[in-house]
Formats: C-alpha cells, sequence, structure tokens
C-alpha cells in the first residue's frame, strides 16, 4: 500500500487503461467542472457537517498495552500524560522523526539528527537498529525501500542521497547532485531513483551502472513528484503551480490544459492506478483533476477559498502562506475514488465520476498523510498524533490510536506484518497494530 505514499515506492502497479471507458463522464465535455465546496466547509476549512461520533474509550482497544511506556515519552518535549496507545515505541533517534518506511520484515527511519536507521521488525522487540546510516549532514527527511526491498534510499535536506544494501549493509551509491531536496521515489519495477530539488532539475539515476539523467526545469523549484503506473512517464509539480507529463526514455514533457490548476506551489501529486486520471494538490487549496495520456484538466476541486493569481510579491506572498494546503492525495486502489486531505483538517472522499464529494470524514487538526491499506479501508494521520482508520464504503472510524499528542510528521503501512509505523515529534517511531 506504499504505492499510495506519494513521495515514497511501492509494489509494481497495473498498466494505465488508456481507453479511458470508466471514466467518460469526465470526458463528456469540453467545459471545466468547478466543484465547490461552501455547503461543507467553513470560511477557515473546517467541516460543519459532523461525521461518525469517535470512540474514545479505550475499553474498545484490541491492542495490548503491555509493551506501552505509561511512565511518558522521552524527546526533546519531555514527558507527556497523554494516552499513547502503540503496542511497540522505537526510540533510535534524539530528534523529531521526519519520514518511516516499511516493507516485509524491514523498517527504515530518517530524522532531524542527520541519521536513516535500519530496523527488523522480525525482532521482539527491536530494542536497537540494526544500521545507522552515517554521512548525512543535514535532517534526513526522506527514507524509502526499492519494490524488492533490497537498497535502502535516504535523503537529507541538503539534497544528499546515500543507497544502502540492505542484507550487506554497506553504502552502494552516494549522489550530491542536488540542491535541497524535496521529493524521492523509486521505480516500481526496476533499481532507479527519482528525486526532484529547489533548483528545478529532477534526476533519474539507474543505480546498477551508476548512470544518471536529468529533466531540466526552467526556474522554480520542482516540489513533488510521481511515477506513473505504466513505469514510462513521471509526473512532476513545480512552486509556480505548473504540473508536467516527462516521458522517461527521450526526456520529452509536456504541461496540463484547460482551466487555471493551481496558483501557487503544487504539493502533492498522485496517480490512479488503472485509470488514465491523475491529481494535483496546491498549497492554494485547490485539487486539479487531468488526463495522464493528455494532459487535459477535466475538473477542479475548492478546499478552501478561491485564490486569484498574485499581482504582486506581496500577493504572491499571502498565497504561498494559506491554511487550506492540500498535503495529501490518494487514489484508491480499484474503485474511481480520491482522498484530499488539508493542513486545515479537510479529509474528503470524492467520487470521481461525479465530481461530488462522496464522504466528509472527521478530522479535527491538520491532515499530514494519508493512504489506503485496501479496497475500501482508509489511513490517516495528523498534528494531534492520531491515527486514524476508515471505512471508506460509509465514512466511519474504524480504529484509533493515540500517540502521547505527539504530532506526526509520516506514517507507513506493512501489509506483511499487518503493522503501521508513524514517525513523531520528539524521535518516536510508534508501532500499532489493526
Amino acid at each position: 500500500m506504499d504505492g499510495f505514499d506519494q513521495n515514497g515506492s511501492g509494489p509494481e502497479r497495473p498498466a494505465t487503461n488508456e481507453d479511458g471507458d470508466d471514466i467518460d463522464e469526465l470526458n463528456e465535455e469540453d467545459i471545466v467542472q468547478i466543484v465547490p465546496l461552501e455547503d461543507f466547509l467553513a470560511a477557515d476549512g473546517r467541516i460543519l457537517e459532523e461525521s461518525a461520533d469517535n470512540d474514545d474509550d479505550d475499553d474498545d482497544d484490541e491492542i495490548e498495552d503491555g509493551d506501552m511506556d505509561h511512565d511518558g515519552e522521552e524527546g526533546e518535549e519531555g514527558p507527556s500524560d497523554e494516552v499513547d496507545d502503540a503496542m511497540l515505541t522505537l526510540r533510535g533517534h534524539s530528534k523529531d522523526v521526519f519520514s518511516v518506511h516499511a516493507v516485509d520484515g524491514l523498517l527504515a527511519s530518517g530524522g532531524e539528527d542527520d541519521h536513516a536507521l535500519l530496523w527488523s521488525l522480525s525482532d521482539n522487540p527491536p530494542a536497537e537498529p540494526q544500521l545507522v546510516v552515517e554521512g548525512h549532514s543535514d535532517s534526513v527527511t526522506f527514507v524509502r525501500f526499492n519494490s524488492k526491498g533490497t537498497l535502502l534510499a535516504s535523503g537529507d535536506m541538503s539534497g544528499k542521497i546515500i543507497i544502502t544494501n540492505v542484507a550487506k549493509k554497506e553504502r552502494v551509491a552516494e549522489y550530491e547532485d542536488m540542491t535541497d531536496l524535496e521529493w524521492l521515489q523509486w521505480h516500481h519495477g526496476a533499481d532507479i531513483l527519482f528525486a526532484g530539488g529547489g533548483d528545478s532539475m529532477v534526476w533519474m539515476w539507474l543505480i546498477a551502472n551508476g548512470q544518471s539523467k536529468v529533466f531540466a526545469g526552467a526556474g522554480p523549484g520542482c516540489t513533488t513528484g510521481c511515477l506513473l503506473p505504466d513505469g514510462k512517464r513521471l509526473l512532476t509539480g513545480y512552486e509556480d503551480g505548473s504540473v508536467r507529463i516527462w516521458t522517461l526514455k527521450d526526456g520529452t514533457h509536456s504541461g496540463l490544459s484547460g482551466a487555471q490548476g493551481h496558483v501557487g506551489p503544487v504539493v502533492s501529486l498522485d496517480a490512479h492506478p488503472t485509470l488514465a486520471i491523475g491529481a494535483s494538490g496546491g498549497q492554494d487549496g485547490s485539487v486539479a483533476i487531468f488526463q495522464t495520456d493528455s494532459g487535459k484538466i477535466t475538473s477542479v476541486l475548492r478546499l478552501g477559498p478561491r485564490v486569484s493569481k498574485p499581482q504582486s510579491e506581496e500577493e504572491e506572498e499571502e498565497v504561498v502562506s494559506t491554511e487550506h494546503s492540500v498535503e495529501a492525495l490518494a487514489f484508491a486502489p480499484t474503485l474511481p475514488w480520491l482522498v484530499t486531505g488539508t493542513n486545515s483538517g479537510s479529509l474528503i472522499l470524492w467520487d470521481l465520476n461525479t465530481g461530488a464529494a462522496r464522504q466528509n470524514l472527521q478530522h479535527p487538526n491538520g491532515v499530514v498523510k494519508c493512504l489506503w491499506t485496501d479496497t475500501h479501508t482508509l489511513l490517516s494521520v495528523g498534528l494531534d498524533g492520531v491515527s486514524r482508520l476508515w471505512d471508506a464504503r460509509d465514512g466511519h472510524v474504524i480504529h484509533e490510536w493515540h500517540g502521547a499528542g505527539q504530532e506526526i510528521f509520516d506514517v507507513t503501512f506493512n501489509p506483511t506484518k499487518n503493522l503501521i509505523a508513524t514517525g513523531s515529534r520528539g524521535g518516536n517511531i510508534r508501532i500499532f497494530q489493526p
């Protein structure tokens, strides 16, 4: 399921359906559909309509608390009296944990302490990491395994990327080609790594032979990227609100056409696993739905007040600081559904065939990330330190796990072990079991 981690890698996904049979309703007219949310959102972006009540009664929890630390959490914030439902807490980092990724029996983490750690989930419990990846010179903001789980890529804010052989625990390669790393993702079928940075460049490294390729930008930083399911094309988003579709073989690209998509940076991207549809989320609170074969924008969803194109640097600054930034996007594995999450707490499930909101899910604080654990089950994490598992069919909360009130910066789901791992403030990695 980490294939829906928009900056991560995952199992190989099916080829895109270029026939578009399931998206006729999106292609019938050239008129772009603008979907307002005035009926659901207040002026500050909060959801007005209450959804299913959350059950905070700890007596219903299925997790045993034998491994829980009742003495409070260690870390820079000191002890906490908040509820902690973790079945296990890993404390190998001395500062905040920004990135986590799990595959098979392995877990990787990256933190503000300039370290990437490799953990074994086979040990019970894994008190110490198997490996500390040394050599990073800034906060490690991305850790990602390749699709086979044999290589680990760790990248820090300065742009330095280290590739580690997991079995041998040896460094395979090191790259310092980039400036200000913004995103990192493996190819889902080969040992090829992609990354984008603040200098607008997108890099592609073929790990086996050491070759590299650059997809040059036109000035604005490349803020996010997403490999398309066919494995031959790449989506990239930029600070100026533009989105490009790159052909990996020849390095050519095309932009999106149709209505105005975003005013300000693109902060999230995703592509549907089986349909030729992509989505981009903007810091201005807009979501553009487009065809990945033609680049045509078919609809624009507004998750906050409409933002006009800035006419001055002062106005541009206001756009950048908007509170409705679409931080999370995730298409459902098989159904024509898209979930969007904003830092104002809006978590909405959309029906792509109708362009309407199917479910309004109650999220009291900013949404950091969301991903699908199966065809109809959604996992979301937020700034309130709570991990929530939802049934997307009716919008009810299946389970909640509290993490001592510490902000969550990343989450990963390991289907092999049926485990959820979160990276949090204070250097804590919490393990939960659905």
